[in-house]
């Protein structure tokens, strides 16, 4: 009997050394899952990180180049603004200076009507009085006249007219005489007025008005910008 358990006991032995070997291989496989889960989800947060820090710099990157073009943009309406406000003081002196100007033209014309009024009260006059001396005054008047001509010529420029309605002539489309009358239609002359500028009667004036309106709407184009003196008629 005693031969017997002694003939088991390696049995056993091996049996629970078996069962030993068993249990460490669970025991190792449960610890090569957990192993392999933490490694996994070590990954993921690695790849969650990866993305959060993506995103971040995404982000970053947007905020900046938003920064940028608003300060972009900040710096582009303020070299508007300073570029408005030179415009608008350079716009104010060319207004103050073409006023000056028209002012100047206005006094010159008036005092030029109200003097071939006279004269022509005085050639009246003469002719009434002294009909010998008609014609030699009616002489003396035309060469005052042509005098007054060179003059306009001088004043009333092509230039002058261009600054003073915003237009354009390359063509000189424009008259002497048609200069003349739109300053004077500037300057709110009357019939009379014009019609003692420019030695014509008053029906005359009618015809030359006419006819200069037609001719500046004919001539109107958008480059040019005539359509601005139709508004004086």
């Amino acid at each position: 009997m005693s031969f017997v358990l002694t003939s088991n006991q390696p049995d056993t032995q091996l049996e629970e050394l078996k069962e030993q070997y068993e249990l460490l291989e669970v025991e190792y496989k449960a610890l090569k899952s957990e192993y392999r889960l933490w490694f996994i989800l070590l990954l993921i947060a690695c790849g969650l990180l990866y993305v959060i820090n993506l995103i971040l710099y995404a982000r970053r990157e947007q905020a900046h180049f938003l920064q940028a073009e608003i300060a972009e943009e900040k710096n582009h309406i303020k070299l508007e603004k300073q570029q408005i406000e030179s415009e608008l003081k350079l716009s104010g002196e060319q207004t103050d200076n073409l006023q000056e100007l028209l002012f100047r033209y206005d006094l010159f014309l008036r005092f030029r009507v109200e003097q071939q009024l006279q004269m022509q009260k005085n050639a009246n006059r003469v002719r009434s009085k002294y009909p010998a001396l008609g014609d030699a005054y009616d002489k003396m008047m035309e060469m005052e006249r042509e005098q007054f001509n060179r003059l306009v010529d001088k004043l009333f420029t092509v230039e002058d007219i261009q600054r003073l309605f915003g237009i354009q002539d390359k063509d000189n489309i424009l008259t002497k005489n048609d200069r003349l009358l739109l300053f004077m239609l500037a300057n709110n002359a009357d019939n009379e007025q014009i019609a003692a500028l420019l030695n014509i009667t008053t029906e005359n004036l009618k015809s030359r008005k006419s006819y200069l309106k037609r001719k500046i709407m004919e001539k109107s184009t958008d480059s040019n910008g005539f359509q601005r003196l139709i508004a004086l008629f």
